[in-house]
């Protein structure tokens, strides 16, 4: 024991040093007395390594900074109190957002925009929505501000839809159209509701919602080439004799196979219009209603012979030729001003153009594809119906954060 009180001081230190309470196991120092000495002196070592004064200057400096935030905001409540109007319902009055708008983003240098809005006991996104309203935004062409909730459609997309509807090449397309135009080729996935919205604050008027008995289910052919439609329809001409237009269409895809115009209506129209087409391909049925340009003798002789079996609308189907029907109200409605008188050469070169955009016009009834898409097999209407609901859902998420940076000093959505 007396050895080991005289090498105390000079063994501590050693084992202290080494960190190993087993330095000297011939002395029998308990190991506990040696981890001792080792978690004290390290103990020591890190309370002498702080820096007291260091630690001052930082608790001083934040102390000092939390003083100006204060001040700040005792000065930015006290502009608020000498700039508002009216005791009750300050924020209703247009004049008093126009002020808190600018106040606010005065104070924005010394002040966090949510402890400005804590000050005001508002949210931030009614901070935002009182700036779009007053302020608008300067980076879109037309001047009124619509974005007025977080969900709503970006100023990018708005900005697309204003070119879509003042655009002269899409005239003939109808809302519905637009839309699914805008989802295939303009990146721009939103409903229908909110087509039609903007389509009207953009300056085209959407077609009324009339009301409609339920129809019956049409007759639905379940792969291109079965089921042809043929059907006949006039217009006056500027010398006040009528023009025929006629069109062969097919029911699964809706294309408009061949059509011709004419100054007479009779069987040769009918038989230079199917024989222009059945050397290519035939239909298994041909549907027309009961006039003598489609049942005469000569057309019958035509058909023999080539499987093709000759149907008349309402005779010898329930069905009616409504398909074929629809597409000559698109016709003289988006195309061609029925009550005009034309001429023959115009009406022949506006047939022509109509043909070819109705056959490259997306359709809600095909889920967005065109007709020619659909006839030609190049499309999956299921899979293009799918993309879309999942491309809605996907903007659902993204519009609120792009929003949300609006006229916050940052480039708009």
């Amino acid at each position: 024991m007396a050895q080991y009180k005289k090498y105390d001081d000079s063994i501590k230190k050693m084992i202290i040093k080494s960190g190993n309470p087993n330095l000297f196991p011939e002395l029998n120092i308990p190991r506990t007395t040696a981890l001792y000495w080792i978690r004290s002196a390290k103990k020591r070592v890190r309370v002498g390594n702080l820096n007291f004064n260091k630690a001052l200057e930082d608790k001083i400096e934040r102390l000092e900074k939390e003083l100006q935030e204060e001040k700040a905001k005792n000065l930015f409540v006290q502009e608020l109190l000498a700039n508002l109007t009216g005791v009750r319902d300050v924020y209703n009055l247009k004049q008093n957002r126009e002020k808190i708008i600018d106040i606010i983003d005065k104070y924005r240098k010394w002040i966090s925009l949510s402890a400005l809005c804590r000050c005001m006991r508002i949210r931030s996104d009614k901070y935002y929505r009182f700036k779009v309203e007053t302020k608008g935004c300067p980076k879109i062409s037309f001047n009124k501000c619509k974005i007025m909730a977080p969900n709503q459609i970006t100023f990018a997309e708005q900005k697309k839809v204003q070119e879509m509807v003042a655009d002269p090449k899409l005239s003939h397309l109808s809302v519905k159209g637009l839309q699914y135009h805008g989802f295939r080729h303009e990146n721009l996935y939103f409903g229908y509701d909110c087509w039609r919205k903007y389509a009207r604050e953009f300056g085209r008027r959407p077609r009324k919602k009339r009301k409609r008995k339920r129809a019956r289910l049409g007759i639905r052919a379940s792969r291109p080439n079965e089921i042809w439609h043929i059907d006949v329809t006039y217009f006056r001409l500027r010398e006040g004799r009528n023009a025929y237009v006629q069109v062969v269409m097919d029911n699964y895809s809706r294309k408009i196979i061949n059509w011709k115009v004419s100054l007479k209506k009779g069987q040769a129209m009918t038989i230079k219009n199917l024989k222009g087409v059945i050397k290519e391909s035939q239909p298994n049925f041909l549907m027309s209603d009961g006039g003598g340009e489609n049942t005469g003798g000569q057309v019958r002789q035509l058909l023999v012979g080539k499987n093709i079996t000759k149907m008349i609308a309402r005779k010898d189907v329930i069905f009616s030729n409504s398909m074929v029907e629809s597409f000559f109200s698109v016709l003289k409605n988006r195309f061609i001003n029925k009550y005009q008188p034309i001429t023959y050469g115009r009406l022949y070169k506006k047939v022509k153009r109509a043909v070819e955009l109705f056959n490259n016009m997306p359709t809600s009834t095909l889920e967005g594809a065109t007709p020619i898409e659909i006839y030609d097999e190049n499309i999956c209407q299921k899979k293009l119906k799918l993309e879309l609901r999942v491309k809605r859902e996907e903007w659902k998420y993204y519009r609120p954060k792009i929003n949300k940076h609006c006229n916050s000093g940052k480039e708009c959505g």
